[in-house]
């Protein structure tokens, strides 16, 4: 396999990331493979050495900063050297421009998240664009099962869990060093998230128990100075040793007797899988899901409860006074790393992972945007949907300062022929759509049972159906909010046609997603809305607007948009009425009765039931109809 790497910090971190692109990178080649790494170059080396035979390519800082030719460049270096798959190791938005560079190109990608999502969307990015990622992904790669929670159930299928692998070191005569002095080793990055200070006021808590014991904080960051004031104000400098920026960390691990890593932001911590391979026992707090996935309490390590200095305090002191006890849990640490985090067993994982992968090349995600409105808001970043719309990739990055110097220059020449054409084309698609919506209206007076050819006759001629569904769509939400919240649910359109009602709900801040016969847009799914090929209890709404009379079995549609609806949830139905009186009675319309006994005897309770006519102000189809709000049973269906 041809297969390219995005690292783009390689020539300037020196973390977790970095050290397992180059590891898998020389694993990979290995086997057979040909490796090509992306990384920014900021004038420097990798920080961690590779192989020659790996091609390294170095990215200007314009890239995806300012100059879109860069990114055309990259592009093309994907095709030309026929890359067979992408992966990117990030931890954030750089994942959308290594979406982007692979648009156009064939190459299916995988997204490796790299840090605890629940940090990224909250701190480093953002859950608008991680979405955004997921649902570009060919696969989704993710260090521990726990953080596949995160991701939305619609793309849970493209997830795979792989771990760090453990390094390859000697293992020690003297595992969890059976003598009553020690030392506790902190060896990370000085952030707060690392809890580097939670660690010395548990230490400064017990240090007088244990006067022959000592703490080492390994490690650099911008805490750093904050971190030494604390130890001075508890009163263990004497017993507290920082060192900065070391030059083989293994050589911590040897000096040590236990490794203490209180962390809460972690993907999958490096540090401490190759204290476990170096024969440490290990402590950390169950509030990480990271270390909940690696530690087992009292089995190959301890795992306090809560972020609390005193029961972290109590659980060193433990392990200090216990020789025995540290040497059963180095024990069991070494088992570990020798069986579930083996270097070849993973590298075995990530051999088929991307295998797999590659085996959509030319039908990857990507490959469906390029035709259709890839500038969506519910599936890109801005600067991702600012390359769509205005690419030109010989100008400048949009929204960029050239960008906007170039704009300002030929406005000036073009403004007085763009308003001229404006007002022309604004009243010639006035007085069309003004035909346009005197004929559907027309149209929608004849038999129901005739609109589905009717209205495939529009689209074909008038372009109408995306316009009359934003219509029905906004009108039919805005009367639905005020029974039932769209906010952050799971939303599935049945019949949507165009993805207008999906981007409208999810403005709306719906998770949405739709289904159609003939869909073939990114957020609507082909599919019989008779059988859909979704899970049971999977949305919290199940929406259809002007559908559910098109189909042939209506019944089987009722059963599936109750069966992928969760139990409490609700089911939305908005049906034309044939032909209405001048007095319209809800309770005995042939029209309200069939839909109502269609899910009768599945409902909790009806929220709305009520008929809207054409001049009704929340209506919005341009026709009589019937709208419908039930809640779905609880417990179980009859």
């Amino acid at each position: 396999m041809n297969i390219a790497i995005g690292a783009s910090s390689l020539c300037y971190a020196k973390g977790g990331t970095e050290r397992v692109a180059v590891n898998l990178a020389h694993a990979m080649l290995a086997r057979g493979h040909t490796i090509h790494i992306f990384a920014y170059e900021h004038g420097r080396e990798p920080v961690f050495p590779l192989d020659a035979r790996i091609s390294l390519l170095r990215l200007p800082e314009e890239f995806g900063h300012g100059k879109h030719c860069e990114i055309e460049k990259v592009r093309e270096y994907l095709r030309s050297n026929d890359i067979d798959v992408m992966l990117s190791l990030q931890s954030e938005w750089t994942h959308m421009l290594w979406c982007l560079t692979c648009l156009g190109t064939g190459v299916p990608i995988i997204c490796s998240e790299r840090s605890d999502p629940r940090f990224s969307e909250a701190v480093t990015w953002n859950r608008p664009g991680r979405m955004a990622v997921l649902a570009c992904a060919d696969a989704i790669h993710e260090l521990v099962e726990a953080h596949i929670e995160t991701v939305p159930e619609i793309h849970r299928h493209k997830c795979r869990v792989i771990p760090n692998a453990a390094p390859l070191t000697s293992i020690r005569a003297d595992v969890g060093l059976n003598y009553e002095s020690g030392t506790v080793l902190f060896l990370a990055r000085f952030i707060p998230g690392k809890r580097a200070d939670l660690l010395l006021k548990a230490f400064a808590g017990i240090s007088g128990r244990f006067p022959e014991w000592r703490l080492r904080i390994v490690g650099y960051g911008p805490e750093e100075k904050k971190l030494r004031e604390l130890a001075a104000s508890l009163g263990i400098s004497s017993v507290t040793e920082f060192v900065l920026h070391p030059e083989n960390v293994f050589l911590e691990y040897e000096k040590a007797s236990i490794y203490c890593l209180p962390t809460q932001v972690e993907g999958f911590p490096n540090s401490l899988i190759e204290a476990m391979a170096c024969g440490l026992p290990v402590a950390g707090i169950a509030d990480c899901p990271a270390m909940r996935s690696i530690i087992r309490d009292h089995d190959n390590g301890i795992l306090v409860a809560a972020p609390d200095a005193d029961l972290l305090g109590n659980a060193l002191a433990e392990l200090m006074n216990s020789p025995a006890l540290r040497q059963k849990l180095a024990e069991k640490c070494l088992e570990d790393c020798a069986g579930a985090y083996n270097q070849e067993a993973i590298w075995d994982e990530w051999e088929s992972f991307l295998r797999q992968v590659s085996e959509k090349k030319g039908a990857a995600v990507m490959d469906g945007f390029r035709s259709e409105p890839f500038a969506s808001m519910a599936t890109l970043s801005s600067a991702a949907r600012r390359e769509y719309l205005y690419r030109n990739f010989g100008e400048p990055m949009p929204w960029s300062w050239p960008f906007f110097r170039l704009r300002g220059k030929n406005l000036s020449a073009n403004l007085r022929d763009r308003t001229t054409q404006g007002c022309k084309d604004l009243v010639r698609n006035t007085v069309n759509t003004m035909v346009n919506i005197y004929e559907a209206a027309r149209l929608a007076q004849a038999d129901w049972r005739k609109l589905p050819g009717y209205y495939r006759q529009i689209a074909k001629t008038r372009r109408m159906i995306p316009l009359r569904s934003q219509a029905r769509t906004r009108a039919f939400c805005e009367h639905a909010v005020r029974f039932i919240s769209l906010k952050d649910r799971a939303v599935l359109c049945v019949g949507c046609g165009s993805p207008e009602e999906v981007l409208h709900m999810r403005r709306m801040g719906a998770d949405a997603v739709g289904i159609d016969l003939n869909g073939a847009e990114p957020l609507v799914h082909s599919m019989d809305m008779e059988n859909l090929n979704f899970s049971d209890a999977v949305f919290d709404v199940v929406y259809s607007c002007h559908s559910l009379e098109h189909c042939e079995d209506q019944r089987a549609a009722a059963a599936e948009m109750i069966r992928v609806c969760k139990p409490g949830g609700h089911v939305c139905i908005e049906v034309p009425v044939n032909a209405v009186p001048d007095s319209v009675d809800l309770h005995t319309c042939p029209e309200a009765d069939a839909v109502r006994v269609l899910f009768a005897n599945r409902i909790e309770r009806t929220l709305v039931e009520e008929f809207i006519s054409l001049n009704d102000p929340r209506n919005g189809s341009g026709e009589d109809v019937f709208r419908f709000i039930y809640q779905v049973r609880e417990k179980g269906l009859s």
